[in-house]
């Protein structure tokens, strides 16, 4: 309800009350005066008068009362309100933002240069790292894509008669899956294998401390 229809509301229940309180002192003077003696006729109007004075201010009291409650609740309900408006809103602009990071992440990744490839890929472990339950599984689908369209043969290096080394890019995308934090926010990563088939990891070399556990290589 509005302030202005609660003020005349309330105007109208104090009117109504005060027009109610009238016509019982009438009608109590009326029926009493000629039954007191005419020396008390004055005390008895006196206290007519005071009885509708105070029942008239406990009337405004009381109305004055509801109507600071009622102020109370309507300033508490728009606090409530102000609060959940700004929480959607500062949720909106975070999800906005980190919309951005992870189009400009991938913008990277089809970047020629190998400083800004690199630069998309770990924009997308941060990604991982400060959003977890909306970014989880894309990040990683995103990273095991990138690993998987590595040329299942590369060409080797005859002088040296060794397997050419992986490039930097798929070994930093191995890197950040494997050192990912499996608890925070990856619900069903203990069931849900990550897809690494047909990558050719011939020549990569592993840390000890990552994890690759429930990974599918074949």
């Amino acid at each position: 309800m509005s302030k202005s229809k609660n003020a005349w509301v309330q105007t109208v229940l104090i009117t109504l009350s005060v027009v109610s309180i009238i016509t019982i002192l009438v009608a109590l003077g009326v029926w009493g005066a000629p039954r007191v003696k005419q020396e008390e006729r004055p005390d008895f109007i006196a206290k007519l008068v005071g009885m509708g004075t105070t029942a008239i201010g406990g009337v405004v009291l009381f109305l004055n009362f509801k109507n600071a409650q009622n102020n109370t609740r309507l300033a508490e309900e728009r606090f409530e309100a102000e609060i959940k408006r700004t929480a959607n809103e500062a949720k909106l602009a975070t999800s906005r933002l980190l919309a951005e990071r992870f189009s400009k992440a991938i913008e990277q990744l089809g970047a020629n240069q190998e400083t800004v490839h690199l630069g998309g890929i770990y924009s997308l472990e941060r990604l991982l790292q400060d959003s977890p339950r909306e970014y989880y599984w894309t990040v990683i689908e995103v990273l095991t894509s990138l690993i998987r369209s590595q040329p299942s043969v590369l060409p080797a290096d005859e002088e040296q008669g060794e397997l050419p080394a992986v490039p930097a890019d798929i070994m930093a995308a191995l890197t950040i899956i494997g050192r990912r934090n499996v608890s925070e926010g990856a619900e069903g990563d203990i069931d849900r294998r990550i897809n690494l088939s047909k990558a050719n990891l011939t020549a990569a070399q592993f840390g000890t401390d990552l994890n690759f556990k429930h990974f599918l290589f074949e």
